[in-house]
Order: structure tokens, then sequence, then C-alpha cells
């Protein structure tokens, strides 16, 4: 089994490498959902690098995110 980390995001993870991360996934056309994410997690009043908990490899890859949003 590989090894990875899960942590709450601090601030030097940054919102951009999230963005693109989400965009990978929910594409088919990466540049559309680029745009879109970008604007949806921009938009949103609350976001904070502590909205989100990351997974990475032992590289420090990001390999799993969750974005919690309040409501």
């Amino acid at each position: 089994m590989k090894a990875y980390a899960v942590q709450i995001a601090d601030a030097d993870q940054s919102v951009d490498e999230i963005i693109e991360f989400v965009a990978r996934i929910f594409g088919p056309n990466y540049h559309e959902a680029l745009t879109v994410q970008d604007t949806l997690i921009r938009a949103e009043p609350t976001t904070t690098s502590a909205n989100f908990i990351t997974a990475r490899s032992s590289d420090g890859a990001l390999i799993a995110l969750v974005r919690i949003v309040e409501r």
C-alpha cells in the first residue's frame, strides 16, 4: 500500500492547485471545468483553506480532496 497523508489544508496550500485538481475531475472539457470551478470556489464567501481536507501522496502530490461548504 502506498503512503499518503490526510490533513486540513493550510495557508501554504494553494487554492489554485485545488481548483486545478477539481477541474481535472469534473471535466470532460478541462478548460471549461477550470473556469466553472474557479468561479464556484472563489465566489463562495466562506471559502478558506480550513474548508479543505486534502490527501497527499508521499511525494506531495494532491490525490484527494474534501471540501466543506458552510451553510
